[in-house]
């Protein structure tokens, strides 16, 4: 991303977060120098924190989802570069296309293939072959089946113990 397009969207954001900052600040110096607040001021005033609030958590939503769909297709991007490489790395050169000049420096693995378990480097490789670490889910919904399977894990965990007394 350019300078130009994220200094002025900070300076957006601190700007709404003041705005908010300033509506709390103002409904708390109401509420706590008069005793006999009406109540339709008050719920305007928590109104418009709620509206603000609400807008800001969209607009980071938003660029959340744009900040993930853009990961998404960098890795795709990634993937695609890796497995062109590994088929110039593996083909003769009488298969590589006219123009394409092989290394003649050994091969340099980037991967810690040699330091792990072949089961874990196995699944590492089901993996990315499957999705990356949300298996294809976005970020958002992995999070919450994460916190949904948590829940009933705990609930099985405890309804188990029970019986077992």
């Amino acid at each position: 991303m350019d300078l130009t397009i994220l200094i002025p969207l900070g300076r957006k954001i601190f700007q709404n977060l003041t705005d908010i900052k300033k509506a709390v600040a103002d409904c708390h110096s109401s509420f706590a120098e008069q005793n006999d607040c009406k109540f339709s001021v008050l719920k305007e005033m928590l109104m418009k924190i709620e509206l603000a609030f609400s807008e800001y958590r969209e607009h980071e939503q938003e660029k959340m989802e744009e900040l993930a769909k853009l990961e998404s297709t960098l890795w795709q991007e990634c993937s695609i570069l890796a497995e062109k490489i590994s088929v110039l790395e593996h083909s003769s050169p009488q298969q590589l296309p006219q123009g394409v000049i092989r290394p003649c420096h050994p091969p340099v693995k980037l991967a810690l293939a040699d330091s792990v378990l072949p089961e874990v480097a196995a699944f590492q490789e089901y993996l990315t072959n499957s999705g990356g670490r949300t298996g294809g889910w976005k970020d958002f919904s992995h999070q919450t089946f994460l916190k949904i399977r948590r829940r009933y894990v705990r609930q099985n965990s405890t309804t188990s113990d029970e019986k077992s007394d």
